[in-house]
């Protein structure tokens, strides 16, 4: 399984995504749902302007539905909040 996205922050900036699924019913209606099981992380730099596109392969396994969200930390130790809902399908 692999997701695709994008992180918009400072230039030439380390920071590490982690992942996590949810099941259908975790999120409300703006689509940001419950993170209930780490998938994995990676660790990308942002380009001089500042974003950086991403694609991370997950293994296991997802239900039809299920979502998949995401966190970004900075070497300071700031995270994100979750990030918008990638539903599964």
């Amino acid at each position: 399984f692999r997701v695709g996205g994008g992180l918009n922050s400072r230039p030439n900036l380390d920071s590490i995504l982690d992942f996590y699924a949810g099941g259908p019913l975790d999120g409300d209606a703006s689509r940001y749902g419950e993170a209930r099981r780490y998938l994995g992380s990676t660790t990308v730099t942002t380009f001089l302007e500042g974003n950086i596109p991403y694609l991370f392969d997950f293994t296991g396994s997802f239900a039809l539905g299920d979502f998949v969200t995401a966190t970004a930390t900075d070497p300071d130790g700031n995270t994100s909040e979750l990030a918008r809902n990638f539903t599964y399908n």
